[in-house]
């Protein structure tokens, strides 16, 4: 059985973004499931490169998570990610996001560099994503018609293309 690309996983960003903006409840709830999210990229493909299985990994999650995300749709707020407070989980992720993708890829410890950029590229391409899909909640007119995944699909693809 073939992976699926990151463009063809149906899966909906919209259930990462209510992770994020949820002030408390289940988004705490949520928060407390990073560690399964980063199992579900550490069982990636081998053979997938760095971004596809982050972007991978995180579809996989959202999938699995659709009831408790769908929780948290409800929920109002603007998306803030600060440097602390409840939603600093994430950018905490980074590290732990790097470790992963330094025993995946098999980097030599004297690297430094790559999966720490991996990492935190592919969390900066997730924050990104999540601004698009709360823009989209939020505008006055109805958002270009997409997939509810299709922001996060479309980050990782600048990612991975480099534009």
């Amino acid at each position: 059985m073939t992976a699926p690309s990151c463009r063809a996983t149906p899966s909906p960003i919209s259930a990462v973004t209510r992770v994020i903006t949820a002030p408390m409840g289940p988004y705490m709830e949520l928060i407390a499931l990073l560690p399964e999210m980063a199992q579900s990229i550490r069982e990636r493909p081998a053979a997938e490169p760095p971004y596809q299985a982050v972007c991978e990994g995180i579809l996989d999650f959202g999938l699995r998570h659709r009831d408790m995300l769908d929780l948290v749709n409800t929920a109002e707020g603007e998306l803030e990610i600060p440097l602390d407070g409840p939603q600093r989980p994430l950018i905490d992720f980074e590290d732990t996001l790097a470790e992963i993708l330094r025993e995946r890829y098999a980097v030599p410890a004297e690297d430094q560099i790559s999966p720490a950029v991996w990492a935190r590229a592919s969390i900066g391409a997730l924050r990104t994503a999540l601004v698009i899909a709360a823009g989209d909640r939020h505008a006055a007119e109805a958002p270009p018609a997409r997939a509810p995944g299709d922001p996060l699909r479309a980050c990782f693809v600048a990612l991975q293309h480099g534009s």
